[in-house]
C-alpha cells in the first residue's frame, strides 16, 4: 500500500475530525466568523500533521518474498565420447553435451547407452522448462489483472504455439513419456550418427526457414534448391523445438488430445502417425525401438534436485 493512499483516507478523518472542532466553537455562542477561521486553520494545520506523521508512523507493506527453485544445468562440449556420464540410476544430473561426435566408434551397446545417457538429461530440462512455464501461465490465468510483464509472457506463448486459446496453450506445453522422444530421437539421428546432429545438436532434422536463426545447408536439395537445417547450442535446445513442434502443429492434434487423457506409452504412440511418411510402418518401428531397448525404464527418471538453486525475488 503506498503513503499516498495512506495521506487520502486519514485527510478524510482529520477533516471529520476538525470539522466537529470548529463547528463546536461556532454553536458554543463565539461569532460565526471566529468559529469559520479557526475551522480553516485548523483544518490545514491539523491535517498536514496527521498525514506526515501518518507516513512516517505507519510503514510501508514489505515486499513479498518469492522464492523458486531454478534449474542451473552444466553445459558440456563432447571431445569424445568417454566426457558423457553414463547413467548410474534414476536421478539424472543436469548435464547439457554439444557436439556429439564418435559414437559410431563404439559398440552397438555402449553407442547405445552413451546416447540415452547424453539424451535423457536434456530430455528433463526441456521438461522442466515447460513445467514451469504451464504453472506460470496457470498462475497467470487466476489473476484478475495482468501487469505488462504477465501480457509479455501472454504473447510470447501465443507466438510460440500460434494460438491465443488459453486451453491450447495448456495442452501444448503439456509433455509425454521419455521413452517416447528417446525412440523418437534414436530413429531421426541413427542412434547420433547423422552429420546435423554432431555438427548442429539438430535430433530431428528440424529445418530453418530464416536466414536470421543459426542453421547448416543439409546434405542434399530438394527440388533443386538448398534446405537448411537448425543449429542449436546443445541437445536441449533441439528437444525443446520437438515439443514446440509436437505443441502446435495440427498433424498432432490427436496426440495432444490423447496426451491429455493418458500417460500410456502404448496408447500414444499410433497418434504419431502424421509424423513420418512412412506413416504405419513408422509407428511399428516405434513401438519396437522402445520394446527392444527397454526404453520405457527411463520413464521414472528425475533430475538431480543438487542442479536446482534458491532464488529469491521482490515484488510489489
Amino acid at each position: 500500500m503506498s503513503c499516498f493512499y495512506r495521506k487520502n483516507r486519514l485527510l478524510t478523518k482529520a477533516q471529520l475530525s476538525v470539522y466537529i472542532c470548529g463547528m463546536s466553537l461556532y454553536s458554543s455562542g463565539h461569532s460565526r466568523s471566529i468559529g469559520i477561521k479557526v475551522y480553516i486553520v485548523c483544518l490545514f494545520s491539523f491535517s498536514l500533521v496527521l498525514v506526515f506523521s501518518s507516513c512516517e508512523q505507519e510503514p510501508l507493506e514489505e515486499e513479498q518474498i518469492v522464492t523458486k527453485l531454478e534449474l542451473t544445468p552444466k553445459l558440456i562440449e563432447v571431445q569424445t565420447p568417454a566426457d558423457i556420464v553414463t547413467l548410474s540410476d534414476s536421478v539424472v544430473a543436469a548435464l547439457l553435451y554439444s557436439n556429439i561426435t564418435g559414437l559410431d566408434s563404439l559398440p552397438l551397446d555402449q553407442k547405445k547407452m552413451k546416447f540415452v545417457s547424453a539424451l535423457l538429461p536434456a530430455i528433463l530440462v526441456a521438461k522442466d522448462k515447460l513445467f514451469h512455464q504451464k504453472k506460470s501461465f496457470e498462475v497467470l490465468l487466476g489473476k484478475d489483472e495482468w501487469t505488462e510483464s504477465d501480457s509479455t509472457f501472454f504473447h510470447l506463448l501465443s507466438t510460440n504455439y500460434r494460438t491465443s486459446d488459453t486451453t491450447a496453450i495448456l495442452s501444448a506445453l503439456e509433455t509425454h513419456p521419455n521413452s517416447i522422444v528417446l525412440a523418437q530421437a534414436a530413429i531421426e539421428s541413427g542412434w547420433g550418427n547423422s552429420r546435423i546432429f554432431g555438427a548442429g545438436n539438430n535430433l530431428f532434422g528440424i529445418w530453418s526457414y530464416s536466414a536470421r536463426e543459426p542453421r547448416i545447408p543439409a546434405a542434399i536439395k530438394r527440388d533443386g534448391e538448398t534446405i537448411y537445417l537448425r543449429k542449436y547450442d546443445d541437445i536441449s535446445e533441439s528437444i525443446s523445438d520437438y515439443f514446440k513442434t509436437i505443441g502446435r502443429s495440427r498433424h498432432y492434434a490427436g496426440f495432444r488430445k490423447a496426451r491429455a487423457e493418458s500417460n500410456d506409452v502404448e496408447k500414444l504412440i499410433p497418434h504419431l502417425i502424421n509424423y513420418s511418411e512412412r506413416r504405419e510402418a513408422y509407428i511399428s518401428q516405434l513401438r519396437t525401438m522402445i520394446r527392444y531397448n527397454q526404453l520405457k525404464q527411463y520413464d521414472h527418471y528425475r533430475l538431480d534436485s543438487g542442479f536446482y538453486i534458491n532464488v529469491t525475488a521482490g515484488q510489489e
